[in-house]
């Protein structure tokens, strides 16, 4: 999903400055932007965050892949039923 989604200035809107921050620090921008986007506004923040983004890959939690666990260590769900059936 990485290469098809960019961070976008209407999901930054909906989304807190930590958030933001967040974001933009997994995604590997500069102390300097993180720290502008820490002290401005949240209008701002949102445009900083959107420069600083501009070429990076980052995906929100809810957009990347599921991690393997414990109990499916594959992180396949082999062997559970299928949500729809074929």
């Amino acid at each position: 999903m990485t290469p098809h989604w960019r961070v976008s200035k209407g999901f930054l809107a909906r989304v807190s400055k930590k958030t933001i921050a967040g974001a933009a620090l997994e995604a590997g921008c500069s102390p300097d932007a993180i720290k502008a986007i820490g002290a401005a506004p949240k209008g701002d923040a949102v445009t900083i965050a959107l420069d600083a983004m501009k070429d990076r890959a980052w995906l929100p939690p809810m957009l990347r892949g599921r991690l393997a666990t414990a109990a499916d260590p594959q992180g396949d769900d082999a062997g559970e039923e299928p949500l729809l059936a074929a």
